[in-house]
């Protein structure tokens, strides 16, 4: 009995050694810690093919491009200022067995003067192929910023992280992500009756309408970061600014002109523009048979940096009248020295990519063309980015000459000024362009991510994502409907949802959108800080 009592007091204690042991390796590893916030890599399905980035959590230590020899296991930081294309890809080659990358973007990347190409670079990489390994995107704050310090000494120290040389070990808890339901998304729309209609009579539908129409949606490798200050909010500024200034000229009789005008906003649109596909299935046919043309609006807020506007369309225009509605763009984009020209590029029907949303109004015969600053259209995916959003991206007064182009070649058209220098919107008016009604909303719009699924009025139940998030994309749709009521007649939220197996559906979403980035320092920092 003493003998078993003996051996039992022997086990007890190496079990208290061991235990001391245990905690202090515990507590060397885990010196000091902090929670950063952080944006999870879309994950998504096409036409039942993987891409983005298939992991959410990950627990390893630390390390930088820089360490190239050293990055097996290891989570790669990369910030804005290392960021290498051919580097990134070399990693996603799987050349090394890296455990996860977190990105490091400076607070004021929108507007620091930083070189942005690098990241647009990356983020197409990131998206358009299947990740296997967790990826995040981060905002810098003070630990971030110093643990890349600590990083970057370390590795010039001769010492690169690892598990054994201490550093730092990230850790992001996370179950894996679900795949969410088919998305209900909304188009908005609203009127403005041309001369003695009375809305919803006949009569409505024996006046010829002019419909001016922009996505509302964004895209970007991290759905929580894709606010679309460009692609597309300066196009939605710019039709609540339109819908405002013609509201104005459409109070009084005397002004009205004899055309209805049709203000849509649609969702979907970095998803092969389906919410115009969606919203023309869906339109009165009667109402589709009065449609004389339809304007999109696409990225109009960068031009003073790119060149200038570009009017797509898909072929020259035979009738007379429509030949001299582009000639008034012309005109107009002449008197405001606007660079301007008309893009011709015929709607590919044999390929299921979409490249402008007027093309789905062309697939139905109806006139249609896209004003955008950019020449060419973006790739599948690429419409926004995580680079698109500030000042770096849109510039108000951009907007603010689009809109008045927009507006003054459209009244010359509709009230028979063909070819004269009239002023409907000049500046010092009561019917002047508002450059700060612009810049308002430009900012709201820029700051609130609204990536399809991510951003539904009524979220499925498997979605999960901060609430903060969808609070916003909720106020924000609310208020852009509440806008246009205030401007026009018949404001209706037309509801439509992505259903698998057709056109943009065949995309297959995964939550979750942000996750808390645990951060824990060790010894093997302490030497460069």
């Amino acid at each position: 009995m003493l003998a078993a009592i003996n051996v039992l007091a022997s086990r007890w204690k190496f079990a208290q050694a061991a235990l001391l042991v245990l905690f202090g390796l515990l507590f060397v590893v885990t010196e000091s810690s902090s929670i950063s916030d952080v944006y999870r890599m879309i994950q998504y399905d096409f036409d039942g093919e993987p891409y983005g980035s298939r992991r959410a959590a990950l627990s390893q230590h630390a390390s930088l491009l820089s360490a190239v020899n050293h990055l097996t296991r290891a989570v790669v930081v990369i910030p804005l200022s290392d960021l290498d294309v051919d580097a990134v890809s070399d990693l996603l080659d799987n050349k090394t067995p890296i455990a996860g990358m977190v990105f490091v973007l400076p607070l004021d990347f929108d507007g620091g003067g930083y070189n942005l190409e690098p990241l647009r670079e990356v983020e197409q990489v990131l998206i358009n192929q299947k990740i296997n390994v967790p990826v995040y995107f981060a905002m810098e704050n003070a630990d971030l910023k110093q643990m890349v310090s600590d990083l970057k000494g370390m590795v010039a120290a001769g010492t690169p992280p690892s598990p054994t040389t201490g550093g730092y070990r990230l850790v992001v808890t996370s179950p894996e992500p679900a795949k969410l339901e088919p998305p209900t998304l909304e188009n908005y729309q609203c009127w403005l009756p041309g001369t003695a209609v009375n809305p919803g009579s006949p009569e409505k539908v024996s006046l010829p309408t002019i419909a001016i129409v922009a996505y509302y949606d964004t895209l970007a490798a991290a759905p929580g970061m894709a606010v679309g200050a460009d692609a597309n909010g300066s196009g939605v500024a710019a039709i609540l600014e339109l819908a405002r200034l013609f509201s104005r000229l459409y109070a009084d009789a005397r002004t009205r002109g004899s055309y209805n005008l049709l203000f849509v906003l649609t969702s979907a649109g970095s998803l092969n523009y389906a919410g115009a596909e969606h919203w023309l299935a869906s339109m009165d046919a009667r109402v589709l048979e009065t449609i004389e043309f339809v304007l999109c609006l696409d990225s109009i807020g960068s031009w003073g940096k790119t060149g200038g506007l570009n009017l797509h369309i898909s072929r020259p225009p035979k009738d007379t009248a429509i030949q001299q509605l582009y000639g008034e763009f012309k005109s107009v984009a002449e008197d405001l020295s606007v660079p301007f020209d008309v893009v011709h590029k015929k709607v590919n029907i044999s390929s299921p990519h979409v490249a402008w949303e007027h093309e789905q109004f062309a697939k139905r015969r109806i006139v249609a063309a896209t004003l955008s600053a950019r020449s060419a259209p973006a790739s599948p995916l690429g419409l926004s980015s995580l680079a698109d959003r500030g000042s770096d991206s849109t510039n108000a007064t951009s907007v603010a000459t689009t809109v008045r182009l927009v507006g003054e070649a459209l009244v010359r058209h509709m009230y028979g000024h063909s070819g004269r220098s009239i002023e409907a919107f000049a500046e010092g008016s009561s019917r002047a362009v508002s450059l700060e009604f612009l810049q308002q909303w430009l900012d709201v719009l820029g700051s609130t991510p609204r990536t399809v699924p991510y951003h539904l009025p009524v979220p499925p139940k498997s979605f999960r994502t901060s609430s903060a998030t969808l609070s916003s994309a909720r106020r924000l749709c609310a208020s852009i409907r509440s806008l246009l009521a205030s401007y026009a007649t018949e404001v209706t939220a037309e509801p439509f949802r992505l259903d698998p197996g057709t056109g943009a559906t065949q995309y297959t979403f995964y939550g979750e959108t942000t996750a808390k980035l645990e951060v824990y320092k060790g010894p093997g920092a302490k030497a460069t800080t």
